[in-house]
């Protein structure tokens, strides 16, 4: 670029740079939505192409930990010392997802009940030796929850299982 006076003049090869960048993001984005391929930010997430309300459910997957008949919410700062984005994103990215291949945010696989077992037995495995990292005492049982909230009252919660001793398992 060059100015002269009042003048700004942009040199061919400086229109070329910004033509190619311009193509270059454009056809990126339309791979993800043609992909579909998920990574930022290049979207082809449904979440941000549907208009959301407040009638509409929103599911939370939501851990507690036990102690006999105590049971508290699980908070991963205060008993793991990671913040709850981390958290949540590393449990959702390797262990609790879709096992739809079409998916677009990926998907696990295979899709049946053992392998979604053996996945969450090696989540337990690490949830119970962070906790013993943090506290230095022996990890409590987890319970797994899948939670549904409408209209901003919670609806229905589900068990979905129990972690203790490194493995998980469905509730009796």
């Amino acid at each position: 670029m060059r100015v002269s006076g009042e003048k700004v003049s942009i040199s061919g090869a400086s229109r070329a740079v910004g033509l190619g960048l311009t193509l270059l993001l454009g056809g990126l984005e339309l791979g993800a939505v043609l992909g579909p391929w998920e990574d930022w930010p290049f979207s082809s997430a449904p979440m941000f192409a549907r208009r959301q309300d407040l009638r509409a459910p929103v599911y939370y997957i939501e851990w507690y930990l036990r102690r006999g008949e105590e049971r508290l919410p699980l908070s991963p700062q205060k008993h793991l010392g990671i913040g709850e984005l981390p958290f949540r994103r590393g449990y959702f990215a390797a262990y609790y997802g879709s096992a739809d291949p079409r998916h677009t945010a990926g998907h696990m696989a295979p899709a049946d009940e053992a392998a979604f077992l053996r996945r969450q037995s090696e989540y337990c495995g690490r949830l119970q030796a962070a906790w013993q990292r943090r506290t230095g005492q022996p990890a409590p049982v987890f319970d797994l929850v899948v939670a549904e909230e409408v209209d901003g009252h919670r609806t229905l919660a589900i068990h979905v299982g129990v972690c203790d001793g490194g493995r998980f398992r469905r509730p009796p």
